[in-house]
C-alpha cells in the first residue's frame, strides 16, 4: 500500500453524507456481513478494524458487544470517527497509523477485520506483511476476517481497461476527481480469492471461504 497516496486521497475526499455511520447506505453495507460478525463477536471481545475510515463498521461491532479499535492511514477521516464517537457516547477508539507496522502488543485482539473490500488497497506483498502483523496481534484462538470482491467476478466479462494495469504487480493506477476539490492519484490492486487464499494459508492453519453473492466472499482465517 502506498500509504502517502492513499492518505492524501482519503484526506482530500473526506466523508460523503451517504457514507456516514448508521446511514441507509452504511446500514445496507453492514448488513451484508452482519450475520457472520454476530456469530464471532462475544461480549467484550477486543476487535481491530483495519482501514476503519469513518468508523461505520467499528461502531456496529461495538453495538454487537465488542471493544472496538480502528486504524487508518488518513488522519481526516480518523478525526471524523473520533468526533462521531463523542457525539454518540461510543467507547470505540480510532488511531492514525500504518497497518503494516501496527502499534499494538502481541496477542492483543480476539478478532481482526479487513472488510468493505479494503483488501484492494493493499498489494500482494503488503498483504503478506499484513498477515504477519495480524498473526502477531491475534490471541491464540483469534480470527482474521476478510470481506472481499473477486475482481474477475466483479468485472464478469465486461471490458477491463488494462492501460494502467501492471502485470508484474497486479496494481492498477488511476486518477479520480473529487468534486470541488481536485483530481488525485489513486492505486488499487487486482485481487482474486485464489490469490488471497494462497497468501493466507502461509500464515493461518485454517482458512474458511464462503461466497456471499455473485462477486463477494467472506473469509475467516484461524491460527
Amino acid at each position: 500500500m502506498k500509504t502517502e497516496i492513499a492518505a492524501n486521497f482519503y484526506n482530500s475526499a473526506g466523508v460523503l453524507e451517504e457514507n456516514v455511520p448508521f446511514s441507509e447506505r452504511s446500514t445496507m453495507i453492514i448488513n451484508r456481513i452482519r450475520g457472520y460478525c454476530e456469530k464471532l463477536i462475544f461480549p467484550n471481545a477486543k476487535v481491530l478494524e483495519i482501514g476503519c475510515g469513518n468508523g461505520r463498521y467499528s461502531f456496529e461491532f461495538e453495538k454487537m458487544g465488542a471493544v472496538a479499535i480502528g486504524i487508518d492511514c488518513a488522519e481526516t477521516i480518523v478525526e471524523y470517527a473520533r468526533d462521531f464517537a463523542k457525539q454518540i457516547n461510543s467507547m470505540s477508539t480510532f488511531i492514525t497509523g500504518d497497518a503494516l507496522d501496527m502499534p499494538f502488543p502481541d496477542k492483543d485482539f480476539d478478532i481482526v477485520f479487513l472488510v468493505g473490500n479494503n483488501i484492494v488497497e493493499f498489494s500482494y506483498d503488503d498483504i503478506d506483511k499484513l498477515c504477519k502483523q495480524t498473526h502477531r496481534v491475534l490471541k491464540e484462538y483469534g480470527v482474521f476476517c476478510v470481506e472481499m470482491n473477486d475482481t474477475l467476478l466483479h468485472w464478469n466479462g465486461r471490458h477491463l481497461d488494462t492501460s494502467n494495469y501492471s502485470c508484474e504487480t497486479g496494481q492498477i493506477s488511476a486518477n479520480y476527481t473529487i468534486p470541488d476539490k481536485g483530481t488525485y492519484p489513486y492505486r488499487y490492486n487486482f485481487w482474486t480469492v485464489a490469490i488471497a487464499k494462497y497468501i493466507f494459508t502461509r500464515y493461518f492453519s485454517q482458512v474458511d471461504i464462503k461466497q456471499t453473492d455473485e462477486k463477494r466472499f467472506w473469509i475467516e482465517c484461524r491460527l
